[in-house]
């Protein structure tokens, strides 16, 4: 029996991910054990290059080394080759703080990519930049993008 159901938000945001990140998403939205929400699928280049300000020109936390011109983000192809997910609790909406919610959900990802045979990074291990919402298929943009959508 199925415990979480994607929103219509989260649901639009996800069929803009390649369909390996689809499969893998709603893989590990049955076998988690925290609701999950999709943050972010495709960016056009105006909404990361205005990520990219965050922290620089605009206020907030640097959330990106990617300005979406002279450096492509994941996010930016289509369709997007990464997608960023968040633990989501009802009443509370999205809550950053909760290791034991992220936890769960690269759990749940890292076992639903391996039961799909599907190469995923996760941002949440890179060590200079740790992004724990975001995961990307693994391989060149060109190789993972042939055939896809045609």
């Amino acid at each position: 029996m199925k415990i979480w159901h994607f929103g219509s938000t989260s649901h639009a945001r996800l069929a803009t991910c390649h369909p390996k990140l689809q499969a893998v998403v709603n893989r590990a939205l049955d076998l988690s054990l925290v609701d999950i929400t999709v943050v972010s699928g495709y960016r056009s280049p105006a909404e990361q290059a205005a990520l990219y300000a965050q922290g620089r020109t605009e206020p907030g936390n640097i959330v990106t080394h990617v300005d979406g011109y002279k450096r492509k983000s994941r996010h930016n192809y289509d369709p997007a080759l990464a997608v960023d997910l968040a633990p989501y609790k009802a009443g509370k909406g999205i809550v950053w703080s909760d290791e034991v919610a992220w936890n769960q959900i690269r759990q749940a990802m890292v076992r639903a990519a391996d039961e799909l045979g599907v190469a995923l990074e996760w941002g949440g291990a890179w060590t200079r930049f740790v992004d724990k919402p975001h995961w990307q298929l693994k391989g060149t943009p060109s190789r993972l993008l042939r055939g896809v959508g045609q």
